[in-house]
């Protein structure tokens, strides 16, 4: 997902400032102004988003965060000039939203001991996602539809936007609702040993504390302790 949205959605981003000036027409004064008015924005959104998410569920939000911010973006690059600032506003909150919702959806849907490792994982995936959607965007664009626009990447940034709408299918058909529920229940820690966790193979060993280790025993006493290891812990006396 992180690919898909990193391919689909980056040539959109970086091309914003461009649209703004040589469709709109707009000065780097009035494009600071609009990028400035969009951020302030986003100080009211990000803890109106975490609120929402925590009582009304980050899969459903985020599944329709991930619809909202490609819609916005195809409204945005292909609305008339009276019209574009409003679709601007609705991309850029989309945008804003996905940052904040799909960093904690993610992130909780794997065990605690492999968060950090999940994270770096899904960066390096988002970046090479962004690195093939700006290298499919120019191929589009200089080869399909560049002469037939007359220069504006209009087109080719909607046609490489389409495989955005893959993601919010996947999410919802693939990964569980997390908030409000135990992580561990979510993602449960993953313990080694397979097989040889099994009292007969020594993986379980069962020590009591009055009579000492009972290799495999059914019955314990009261002091009873139950632990995995892969060593024989001796009989203490």
């Amino acid at each position: 997902v992180n690919a898909n949205n990193g391919f689909a959605l980056t040539p959109s981003v970086v091309l914003k400032v461009k649209h703004l000036q040589d469709v709109h027409g707009l000065s780097p004064a009035a494009v600071s102004a609009v990028v400035l008015g969009s951020g302030i924005a986003a100080l009211v959104v990000f803890p109106l988003l975490g609120r929402i998410s925590d009582k009304g569920g980050r899969r459903t939000l985020l599944c329709s965060f991930m619809t909202v911010c490609p819609v916005g973006v195809l409204l945005f690059y292909n609305a008339p000039s009276w019209a574009y600032l409003p679709f601007y506003l609705l991309q850029m909150m989309g945008g804003f939203a996905l940052n904040s919702l799909q960093t904690t959806f993610f992130a909780e849907s794997f065990p605690e001991s492999h968060r950090c490792t999940a994270q770096g994982v899904m960066m390096l995936f988002g970046v090479l996602g962004m690195s093939a959607g700006l290298a499919a965007e120019s191929f589009v664009y200089s080869r399909v539809v560049g002469e037939a626009t007359g220069g504006s990447h209009s087109a080719s940034v909607s046609l490489v936007l389409l495989p955005a709408f893959v993601s919010p299918i996947v999410v919802r058909c693939c990964l569980p609702e997390t908030a409000g529920k135990d992580l561990n229940e979510i993602a449960p820690e993953r313990h080694e040993g397979g097989k040889g966790d099994s009292p007969s193979s020594g993986g379980e060993e069962i020590i009591d504390s009055n009579n000492g280790y009972l290799p495999g025993s059914p019955k314990q006493g009261r002091g009873a302790i139950t632990r995995k290891s892969s060593s024989i812990v001796p009989l203490s006396v």
